[in-house]
């Protein structure tokens, strides 16, 4: 296989996706889905044979969130719109908790028109494609929360992609968001919650917290839009990653979703800069991986918004072995897990 690489924001065929070579894509399968416009925030996820895909078909005003679904991950079918006029249009994670599908989503914009411009809400979804409203779980006053509203005047927060995933047997949850405690200065925050409530659903998170990320020779720099899955006995986080003159989709493990450790850069690439001349990716991880076994499938968006002079975005599906991926996380001590649980349990 001949797989792309990233050479100035532009997609080529000429050399290896890996910086390192720890981490080897292979079986490269480009979908069929049209990416117009502000397409973006794509969540995915496998159920009975069925691959299911939730992202943003619009942005600004025109914002509405899109499902389509496909039985080889492939080939998608036809795209029904199943929420509009929402801010959660913007950062819709579906996944499945208790057996049930559920969605967290929603951002914090005061001055906006739209409905869940409150904070993040957590959604009930009867059967993937059908989504009912949900109540507010996550506010920019909760416990922790790194709010860039108040810390430097950014207008919303909550934009962007999120991650909820299962950390452990004993029915907790870890939240990943981006944080932005300076303008131009992007990390990432969690929360942990308590086993959810049998009654309702709810998934009640405790205190923020910084991931610490061990960068493990490769180079530091700032982390954004987190996409977590768990992976046999472990999480395996692809962020985007960016300094001044360098960005990429960094693959990271951790044991407990505090402690981080870099496994490889993927897609290495001079960053496309925007109207302020921050350092931006063009390509971003779509949320959720499938397990077959020994090796995932994850997804990449391509050519983000076609910023930079790219050419047109598209979504292709890659292979990684497991055992490329068991190379990073080291086994820590829980106690930022235990720490994140004690505080849901007595918020």
């Amino acid at each position: 296989m001949s797989a792309p690489h990233d050479a100035g924001g532009m997609l080529t065929t000429d050399s290896p996706p890996s910086l390192t070579g720890r981490i080897r894509l292979r079986d490269a399968a480009r979908t069929n889905v049209p990416l117009r416009g502000k397409a973006a925030y794509f969540s995915l996820l496998r159920s009975r044979g069925v691959h299911h895909l939730y992202y943003r078909g619009g942005g600004g005003s025109h914002s509405f969130t899109l499902h389509r679904k496909s039985v080889d991950g492939v080939t998608f079918g036809k795209a029904r719109e199943i929420l509009s006029a929402s801010y959660a249009c913007h950062n819709l994670h579906v996944f499945e908790n208790g057996g049930r599908v559920r969605a967290i989503g929603g951002q914090f914009h005061p001055s906006g028109a739209f409905p869940h411009g409150d904070g993040l809400h957590q959604f009930d979804m009867p059967r993937h494609g059908l989504i009912k409203d949900g109540p507010l779980i996550v506010s920019p006053a909760h416990d922790g929360f790194v709010d860039a509203t108040t810390l430097w005047g950014k207008e919303s927060e909550f934009d962007g992609h999120l991650s909820c995933v299962p950390l452990d047997g004993a029915g907790r949850w870890a939240l990943f968001l981006r944080a932005n405690p300076e303008r131009g200065v992007r990390k990432v925050q969690f929360a942990v919650s308590a086993p959810a409530s049998e009654t309702d659903g709810l998934l009640r998170f405790g205190r923020f917290e910084p991931v610490r990320i061990d960068d493990a020779g490769l180079a530091p720099g700032d982390y954004y839009y987190p996409a977590v899955s768990r992976v046999d006995d472990r999480l395996i986080g692809f962020f985007p990653f960016f300094t001044a003159d360098y960005c990429s989709i960094r693959v990271l493990s951790s044991f407990d979703g505090r402690d981080w450790t870099a496994i490889d850069d993927l897609f290495p690439s001079t960053p496309w800069r925007n109207e302020l001349g921050d350092p931006k990716n063009s390509h971003h991880p779509v949320n959720g991986v499938i397990d077959e076994g020994d090796h995932v499938l994850f997804y990449v968006h391509h050519n983000y918004y076609r910023l930079g002079g790219a050419s047109a975005p598209f979504l292709t599906r890659y292979a990684i072995d497991k055992a490329d991926l068991m190379q990073g996380a080291v086994q820590t001590s829980a106690d930022g897990a235990n720490a994140g649980c004690d505080a849901a349990a007595s918020a």
